[in-house]
């Protein structure tokens, strides 16, 4: 398992000219970098729960699809993050 770690830094000062861009578009920015990172984003899967150990994080992953069936997926990873849109 790789370490990969992503950092997204900005800087801000009021008045210096900020960007305001769109959720869809700040989307496809991180889609398009993580893509040359071979990272992909799972969209439609739920986290139900994980446990961790000094080695790893074994996650419980709900996957669902277009068609509203789903299927129950194990996955060791060296970590987790967890981001929510809102």
């Amino acid at each position: 398992m790789a370490n990969r770690c992503f950092f997204l830094t900005v800087s801000f000062s009021p008045g210096l000219n900020p960007w305001i861009l769109g959720q869809s578009t700040t989307e496809a920015i991180l889609r398009s970098h993580l893509s040359r990172l071979s990272v992909t984003v799972g969209l439609g899967t739920e986290l139900v729960d994980f446990t961790q150990d000094a080695h790893k994080v074994t996650t419980n992953l709900l996957k669902r699809d277009k068609n509203g069936s789903s299927q129950n997926e194990t996955l060791e990873v060296d970590w987790v993050i967890g981001a929510d849109g809102a």
